[in-house]
């Protein structure tokens, strides 16, 4: 029971936000082995400074002949900590967790790597014609 909320969501679009994570770092993942950010660009609105950074890092390997070894994200514990009255907005809270990540040149080189890590991310997801879309992101 309870008293009920003057929220404007539901407890399904909690479930299609925290979905919209997911999708977020699945079509990153994707992304980096297709070294393509086509599909990673759908799920974001444009203006997401994080997610421009790492759909742009994916183009500019692309174009320099070079590939990303490892490197895979997962997110879990994904859950709603937020919901400003009256709007479109869910503010969600999960850990983040990247492997080891190396990019090779085109003769097979190491030029940049990275060892991965794991921290809680806040996201900030808006409510568009598009369904649910990350706005924002950052470290907790």
């Amino acid at each position: 029971g309870g008293a009920p909320t003057t929220t404007t969501t539901t407890a399904t679009d909690e479930q299609l936000a925290i979905k919209a994570v997911e999708r977020y770092y699945d079509e990153l993942n994707k992304g980096m082995i297709a070294l393509s950010s086509e599909q990673f660009r759908t799920t974001y609105k444009p203006g997401c400074e994080a997610c421009d950074q790492a759909a742009n890092k994916i183009d500019s390997t692309w174009a320099a002949r070079r590939r990303f070894e490892g490197g895979s994200f997962t997110v879990t514990g994904i859950r709603v900590t937020g919901h400003p009255t009256n709007t479109r907005l869910l503010k969600l809270e999960g850990t983040v967790t990247s492997a080891p990540i190396s990019v090779r040149d085109s003769s097979g080189r190491i030029v940049e790597s990275d060892p991965g890590g794991s921290g809680p991310k806040f996201f900030i997801l808006f409510q568009s014609e598009n369904g649910w879309q990350i706005s924002g992101m950052g470290d907790v």
